[in-house]
């Protein structure tokens, strides 16, 4: 396998397409939408967009919002092609890093649907921390679930001082 790049990207096309492959795995039942009619604010300094490729292909996609001065949130987003193949940690562990360093951020937090243990367990492996539940707050094909809160710090991460 190639290097892993991580880089920012302002192209609304490609952060929707890759949008458009997990869209069914991430939202809830409260998403009717398009994929398409999201349009994301690449120009808004309060938001970020990275991807990361190896081998000449998309692996994934890390979209970040600032919360506050000191946190932003992240959303994961693996292509389905590189699900349960090793791939996708090795991504997700420069990525955090990188968002560290290009937001200065102090903390990143993710949430994590309860009806798929995955996304947590990948945060998890990522270098995020589980750090509380939303009891009640997911709905998927009808049923209730809790989200996962979880967190990555700053200082936890070599390579990201401000």
């Amino acid at each position: 396998m190639g290097e892993i790049v991580i880089a920012r990207t302002w192209d609304v096309e490609l952060i929707q397409d890759v949008t458009a492959e997990v869209w069914e795995n991430v939202t809830d039942d409260s998403r009717d939408a398009d994929p398409y009619s999201f349009v994301p604010p690449v120009e808004d300094d309060d938001a970020r967009y990275y991807v990361s490729a190896q081998d000449n292909q998309i692996v994934g996609l890390w979209m970040t919002h600032r919360k506050n001065h000191i946190l932003w949130q992240m959303h994961v987003t693996i292509l389905p092609e590189f699900h349960r193949r090793g791939i996708a940690i090795p991504h997700s562990k420069l990525a955090l890093p990188f968002a560290f360093q290009d937001t200065g951020a102090e903390t990143i937090m993710a949430e994590a649907p309860g009806w798929n243990p995955r996304i947590a367990e990948h945060a998890e492996e990522a270098g995020f921390t589980r750090t509380g539940v939303i009891p009640r707050s997911y709905m998927k094909d009808g049923e209730i679930y809790d989200t996962i809160i979880l967190t990555a710090h700053r200082k936890d991460h070599a390579n990201t001082t401000t």
